[in-house]
């Protein structure tokens, strides 16, 4: 059961550097189209 809970963890931080990245990458483009 602990193994599970640290895979969720896992995803979770994964999850939050993925929408960190997203939004990066978006506010890259508008940059760009200036």
């Amino acid at each position: 059961m602990p193994d599970f809970n640290i895979k969720k963890m896992m995803i979770l931080i994964k999850y939050k550097h993925y929408n960190e990245f997203l939004r990066g990458m978006f506010e890259y483009a508008i940059y760009e189209n200036k």
